[in-house]
């Protein structure tokens, strides 16, 4: 049974704020949908994980979760392992764009956000993959 939680618009993100369903919210109710990554079926975005991600976190009033938590999790990993990257790069491109470790472990990286997320990073990955031949 779909459980349903208090809609509180006041606390809404000024974007939400100006949304058509603005007028009408009321409620928050759980939302069953399939991983787009994993394939499992029947996850679910529970009313009270709306309530916060919309009233305390200001996510807009359309977002939508599309992966599982396990699938989340790995994504939010990814993603924090990117940033480092990331900050190693700027500092230390010099001797990294010739660590064939570096560059190869950097792909994956890349390539595992894109299947999670489904928009690959394609300017990086042609980047990386272009010093990588240049190493081989």
């Amino acid at each position: 049974m779909s459980k349903k939680v208090k809609a509180d618009v006041s606390q809404w993100s000024a974007a939400s704020k100006r949304s058509v369903i603005a007028e009408y919210k009321k409620y928050y109710e759980d939302e069953v949908y399939d991983c787009l990554s994993c394939g499992k079926k029947q996850c679910v975005y529970s009313a009270l994980d709306q309530k916060h991600d919309f009233e305390v976190r200001k996510r807009h009033i359309w977002a939508t979760r599309t992966l599982c938590s396990d699938c989340w999790m790995v994504l939010a990993e990814t993603r924090s392992r990117l940033l480092e990257f990331e900050r190693r790069w700027v500092s230390e491109r010099g001797t990294l764009e010739r660590n064939a470790d570096f560059l190869n472990e950097w792909r994956d990286l890349l390539e595992r956000d894109a299947k999670l997320r489904r928009r690959p990073d394609t300017a990086r990955l042609n980047m990386v993959g272009k010093l990588l031949e240049r190493l081989a």
